[in-house]
């Protein structure tokens, strides 16, 4: 695998990566650079990328997209 870039968190990358694997979904050499790529275009965009992998990763997607907010219900 080529090393990661110094702004993606490891164990974000390494959850993610996971999930894919338990969808039956893993990645290859090529997927890996695809998605690294756009990862460096979100980082570029000014997007968190860490925020981005974790959304992805959450919501057991296949590719990263911009993190929106979500609106959480007071509990009282």
């Amino acid at each position: 695998m080529q090393p990661l870039p110094e702004y993606i968190d490891p164990e974000a990358w390494a959850e993610y990566d996971a999930m894919r694997k338990r969808i039956k979904k893993p990645m290859t050499p090529r997927v890996i650079r695809q998605k690294l790529a756009l990862l460096q275009r979100f980082k570029d965009a000014g997007h968190d990328v860490n925020a981005v992998i974790d959304f992805a990763t959450d919501r057991h997607y296949l590719d990263f997209y911009p993190v929106r907010d979500v609106d959480v219900p007071n509990v009282s």
